[in-house]
């Protein structure tokens, strides 16, 4: 059991290792991101959609008519002689070239500033998807980097553990021991044993969510024991609060849904549009072959349902208005406890080293005292499994503390290792 354990527990290990940046620097590969990309490509044509309703445009329409009989008068045109004029030929053949030019629509141009401020939007969309795509990528790396190293710190006590069984085994066959003790140990030895499995579960999961977001195949993590260095103060961070992704978001969404507020109300005001239409055919009548028009038209429509419109409009401005001010304190919120997170972390981690050298200094005692024959074996183990608690919680509080920090720059909107943003 012991041996299937240690064998299934070992990973391909490669002489180079895989540091944060490496899986941060492809976070851009996941479908969330890509995702974003797209979005933000489908509003910049939505943009380029508004906007050509308000360029001119052209329109050409031709056709052809089989007429069953041909119309058509004679005209004198002197003492004796006369001309043939057809109104309908047999054959008829027409088209029509028409340029339309708006020349006035309020509503039209804040429908176009709705549509920049709505792609503006989407652009930032893309970088706060990415952050939350760089802020799982972290995650999961630590979690990956943490259960790496809780699967070689509980292979160690599991080694130590059946060495204790064996002790207590040996010294049963010598008198030294009674059946309670080999109990013990043996209790502790299966304990370990799923304290392994419990690791390589975790190591496995962690490395599975990190390859699906990065593409990259984890192998062998990079985790230097965690800064004890305190940040800058709180103030200092919240003040970038302000120009965070996310508030720069709702900003854009804000001012988007106000230019569509201002683009329903102004559909209740006329617009202006001229028109030239040249058409030729060879059912001229009386008339030449080609004649030209151009003109300008008024519209101007005002009903119940434009009001309603404008009105569910001017109430959604004022919803985006009331998002942005979450935004920014759900920014400020998440500063402060991204913040608190690296100092309290920083706290756990002294905390930690200082439990587990006071751990290994009791295992030691522990140790000597069964050797000189003033302890018991209960003790060992005790002393063992409270050195191995101690070193798992400085495992977990080493990854906490470096994961705070990623996600204390991404809140506030700043670079990380390698470059990322």
């Amino acid at each position: 059991m012991i041996g299937a354990l240690l064998a299934l527990s070992a990973l391909p290990r490669t002489a180079t290792a895989q540091p944060l940046s490496q899986f941060l620097r492809n976070a851009s590969t996941s479908l969330d991101a890509r995702e974003s990309v797209l979005l933000a490509q489908q509003r910049a044509d939505e943009q380029w959609q508004v906007t050509g309703r308000l360029l001119p445009s052209l329109t050409a329409r031709a056709g052809y008519t089989f007429n069953q009989f041909e119309v058509g008068v004679t005209i004198p045109t002197g003492a004796s002689t006369n001309t043939q004029a057809t109104i309908t030929p047999r054959h008829q053949a027409d088209l029509t070239v028409t340029l339309d030019v708006p020349l006035v629509d309020p509503a039209g141009w804040a429908r176009v500033d709705a549509a920049r401020a709505s792609r503006e939007a989407s652009q930032v969309r893309v970088r706060a998807t990415s952050e939350d795509v760089l802020r799982a990528v972290a995650r999961s790396y630590f979690q990956w980097a943490a259960a790496g190293a809780l699967v070689r710190s509980s292979e160690r006590a599991l080694l130590v553990a059946q060495r204790s069984l064996d002790r207590v085994r040996a010294r049963l066959q010598a008198g030294g021991a009674v059946e309670l003790d080999v109990a013990r140990a043996s209790s502790e030895v299966a304990r370990a044993q799923q304290t392994v499995a419990d690791a390589m579960l975790a190591r496995q999961t962690a490395a599975r969510s990190l390859e699906s977001l990065t593409q990259i195949a984890p192998r062998e993590p990079v985790m230097p024991p965690a800064s004890l260095e305190q940040e800058s103060p709180l103030p200092s961070w919240e003040a970038l609060a302000s120009q965070t992704t996310s508030v720069r978001q709702a900003t854009l969404e804000a001012r988007a849904q106000h230019a569509q507020s201002r683009a329903a109300w102004l559909g209740l005001s006329p617009t202006v549009n001229a028109s030239a239409t040249e058409r030729v055919t060879n059912a001229t009548g009386f008339g030449p072959p080609a004649t030209f028009a151009a003109g300008v038209s008024v519209s101007w429509r005002i009903d119940v349902t434009t009001v309603a419109t404008a009105r569910a409009a001017s109430a959604a401005s004022a919803i985006a208005d009331v998002r942005l001010e979450r935004a920014l304190q759900n920014a400020r919120d998440q500063i402060h406890s991204a913040w608190w997170q690296v100092n309290v972390g920083v706290a756990r981690v002294r905390a930690s080293r200082a439990r587990l050298e006071s751990a290994q200094r009791a295992t030691s005692s522990a140790r000597a005292r069964l050797a000189q024959g003033a302890g018991n074996e209960h003790d060992v183990l005790l002393a063992e499994r409270d050195e191995f608690d101690a070193e798992v919680t400085g495992i977990q509080a080493d990854a906490d503390l470096a994961f705070a920090r990623v996600a204390l720059r991404i809140a506030a909107g700043q670079p990380l290792e390698g470059g990322a943003q």
